[in-house]
């Protein structure tokens, strides 16, 4: 792995964790209408998008189990969507998908 890859994984996982704790005790509906947490959850994850846009071709290429399309679509779709975000499909992300994420990601900077 490249040293930036590196540097690139680990802002993805501080945003990961930041985003899990940041909803940690919250359900659905408390997440949609508590508009500093949605806010700052969407930011995380559309961050995490943004790191993944500047991985190297060899590292992503490397990680092909990672669903890299489905992360960097989810950051276009919070910077150029801004008044259509839809936070149910931002809580789904956190909730279904990030867990996982977590969890390879500390691998990676674990190696």
């Amino acid at each position: 792995m490249q040293h930036d890859d590196l540097i690139l994984v680990e802002d993805m996982l501080v945003e990961v964790r930041d985003a899990l704790a940041f909803t940690d005790g919250f359900d659905r509906d408390r997440f949609v209408t508590d508009r500093r947490t949605r806010k700052a959850v969407a930011h995380c994850v559309q961050t995490i998008g943004e790191a993944a846009l500047h991985l190297s071709e060899g590292f992503v290429a490397a990680h092909p189990a990672v669903p890299w399309e489905k992360i960097t679509g989810m950051r276009h779709r919070i910077v150029h969507g801004y008044r259509g975000v839809s936070y149910n499909l931002v809580w789904d992300v956190v909730r279904e998908e990030l867990p996982e994420f977590e969890i390879w990601l500390s691998d990676l900077v674990e190696e």
